[in-house]
């Protein structure tokens, strides 16, 4: 199920979905830091299309507030082919994950 909204994601281009809502509420995670892994996480591709993308240390803009660095690096976006943001979640530890599947 997607969510309507007229915000930050739709400019994107992207749609959240009631499950992605509900675990970014869970795991305390701000618009702000899925926008930051958006635009400079490193992207990776899964079967069917689906794309994550990972903000680490690496990918973190310069001149970032501290508190900002500390929220965002570790953070992933799971994103279907249609555009629709599926979950979110923080693993540090994720891009070694990621780079071991592909």
């Amino acid at each position: 199920m997607v969510l309507q909204q007229c915000d930050v994601f739709s400019e994107m281009g992207y749609q959240k979905t009631v499950h992605f809502e509900r675990r970014q509420v869970q795991r305390g995670i701000r618009d702000q830091v899925v926008v930051l892994a958006l635009k400079f996480g490193r992207r990776f591709y899964e079967k069917g299309g689906d794309r994550v993308f990972f903000l680490g240390r690496r990918q973190l803009p310069q001149g970032i507030a501290p508190q900002l660095a500390d929220r965002a690096q570790g953070t992933a976006v799971v994103v279907s082919a249609d555009g629709s943001l599926i979950t979110t979640f923080r693993n540090p530890d994720f891009s070694k994950t990621l780079r071991h599947r592909q």
